[in-house]
């Protein structure tokens, strides 16, 4: 005959809990990874996008020319010519 033992584990819900009710002054713990995207770190995620487009639009607002993108070459040199400014993004 098979045997069946069974193990009751308890959670940091109810080590929290008083007589199976949670205290009003106690809360859960916040996690500490959500798999989920929450509406905080899509604006957090847009945020950070946006001030990278930004950043490059200020970056390359000097080699454009009639509306024209920028020639490899001409990207090359003023990021080799402004390698001492702190602005710059290789260093």
């Amino acid at each position: 005959m098979d045997k069946f033992v069974y193990v009751k584990k308890s959670s940091a819900v109810t080590s929290q809990t008083q007589g199976g009710k949670i205290e009003k002054g106690k809360q859960r713990p916040a996690p500490r990874f959500s798999p989920y995207d929450t509406n905080e770190t899509r604006d957090k995620k847009y945020d950070y996008i946006q001030r990278r487009k930004e950043n490059a639009e200020k970056m390359l607002a000097p080699l454009i020319k009639d509306g024209n993108a920028p020639t490899k070459a001409a990207i090359t040199n003023r990021l080799l010519s402004s390698l001492s400014d702190e602005a710059n993004p290789i260093t």
